[in-house]
């Protein structure tokens, strides 16, 4: 399952992640703290995130959706998965690779599961 994992984030994600030191030994931690959500289809691997929760905010560190699969709510889906795992979190941050200013963004979670 790791290498399967490991695999899907070196095809899809970023330049950040390719090649990462202790990638493996991340996602391990992750699973293991149930941090780490991966959604499947009959394909394989659609997406992944990562996220770390400071009281009421949940900070996700990636999100990784394969490329044929963007642009079709599944952002919304890892979220709705995350509030599950941890339903104390009000709100969610993160930083947009894609913007220029790469400044941390929060938002109120409800945004993304209730609209």
């Amino acid at each position: 399952m790791i290498n399967k994992i490991i695999s899907f984030i070196e095809d899809n994600g970023s330049e950040l992640h390719k090649g990462l030191p202790n990638l493996e030994e991340y996602i391990i931690k992750h699973i293991l703290y149930k941090t780490c959500t991966v959604i499947y289809d009959d394909d394989g691997i659609v997406a992944l995130s990562r996220w770390n929760v400071h009281g009421d905010t949940a900070h996700i560190l990636d999100v990784i959706i394969h490329k044929d699969k963007r642009n079709k709510g599944i952002l919304k889906e890892l979220v709705q998965y995350g509030h599950k795992a941890f339903p104390q979190a009000k709100y969610i941050a993160f930083e947009r690779e894609a913007r220029k200013d790469r400044r941390m963004r929060r938002y109120e979670i409800r945004r993304f599961i209730n609209g």
